[in-house]
This record gives structure tokens, sequence and C-alpha cells, in this order.
């Protein structure tokens, strides 16, 4: 009987190791610091929000206006 207990003692403690290595595992950081699309994404709306408010030019399209070209 004691060796029944310990056994099942340790399945569960088992179970309960893998349930908190899968927690750990899908709660980690899982961020792109500098993913270019959101990048894009962001200009895209700055330079809507820009055309909208009147089309007040920020710095680097005064830049572009000067030169011809994008940087």
């Amino acid at each position: 009987l004691a060796l029944t207990a310990i056994v099942i003692s340790f399945g569960v403690l088992a179970f309960l190791l893998a349930l908190a290595y899968r927690s750990w595992v899908l709660h980690r950081e899982d961020e792109v610091e500098d993913d270019v699309e959101d990048r894009r994404i962001a200009r895209l709306h700055q330079r809507e929000r820009e055309r909208r408010a009147g089309g007040e030019p920020g710095a680097g399209d005064e830049a572009e206006a000067a030169t011809g070209r994008r940087r």
C-alpha cells in the first residue's frame, strides 16, 4: 500500500511539473522588438493622421518635399 502511495505521488508531481513547464513556455515574452512590418504600419497610420489633420507635414515630409525623394 505504501508503494502505491509513492507511485501515485510521483505521478501527481510529474503532472504538476509538466503543467508548470507548459505555463512557463506559453507565458514567456514572445514579442519581436524590431518588427519591420509593425514600423511600416505605424508610419502609414502617422501619414494618414497628418493627412486628415490638414496635411501638416512632419520633419520627414519636409525633407521629402525639398529633395523630391524619400529616405
